[in-house]
């Protein structure tokens, strides 16, 4: 699929542009090194999830309609007990959706996310102001309920860099949805729910009690039709 590579090219060119921020803003690499380091140092990594749930009519009729949807996940949604909560997969579920062919839905990580520090420095949340990063969900073809999941298929060893494109961003963030433009066999005039589960890694003090599972019903943002901003408004990148 052209379009999809181009999109993909996108992605990478903004992902070289971060090499200019700050020296405490992680690699993908460095997570693995931290998560090594922190089972060394007093806490457990742990492997929340937070399940984002949207049902409001007409957010979910503009969606059918090929518009996109903002949402945010609210620090509230994350337990105090757990520290640098990061991305690790995303499940997507279309309740009431149906596809004659296979089918794309774009999510974008608006690069716009908290973090709360491990102790000794979790008194104050560090934000993060990055370059959005956008990934897709490859749908089957089916009637009722659609599904899909980011990574599509897990990582061979031998497979260089983090399994998808915003892997160990925080989950405390703005994210954007929207139907890939050539979705043409993709029938959401029945929606009656979209639901995202991010599966989550953090970090949490030895022994602590092992955070519960949340759900939210975010407010979402209508954005125009179209496909994601972060594609299209960004064309010089490059130069």
């Amino acid at each position: 699929m052209p379009e999809l590579l181009q999109k993909r090219r996108l992605c990478n060119l903004i992902g070289k542009h971060s090499s200019a921020l700050a020296p405490e803003v992680l690699t993908w690499n460095d997570v693995y090194t931290r998560l090594n380091v922190a089972q060394a140092g007093g806490f457990d990594v742990v492997h929340p999830a937070v399940t984002v749930s949207i049902s409001d009519p007409a957010g979910l009729a503009h969606l059918a309609s090929g518009g996109g949807l903002q949402f945010s996940i609210d620090g509230a949604a994350a337990p105090s007990s757990i520290f640098e909560l990061k991305v690790n997969s995303v499940e997507l579920e279309l309740d009431g959706a149906s596809a004659a062919s296979p089918t794309l839905l774009w999510i974008e990580h608006s690069g716009h996310w908290k973090m709360v520090p491990r102790p000794p420095h979790q008194g104050a949340v560090v934000e993060f102001a990055l370059f959005p990063h956008v990934e897709v969900f490859n749908c089957s073809p089916g009637k009722g309920i659609l599904s899909a999941s980011i990574p599509g298929h897990a990582q061979s060893p031998s497979e260089p860099g983090p399994p998808f494109a915003f892997w160990g961003r925080g989950v405390i963030a703005d994210f954007r949805v929207f139907p890939d433009a050539s979705a043409r066999d993709l029938d959401l005039s029945q929606l009656k729910a979209l639901k995202f589960t991010f599966n989550c890694i953090g970090f949490v003090a030895q022994g602590a009690v092992q955070p519960s599972h949340a759900t939210i019903k975010p407010a979402s943002l209508l954005l125009p039709t179209g496909t994601i901003p972060s594609v299209t408004s960004r064309p010089a990148l490059a130069a």
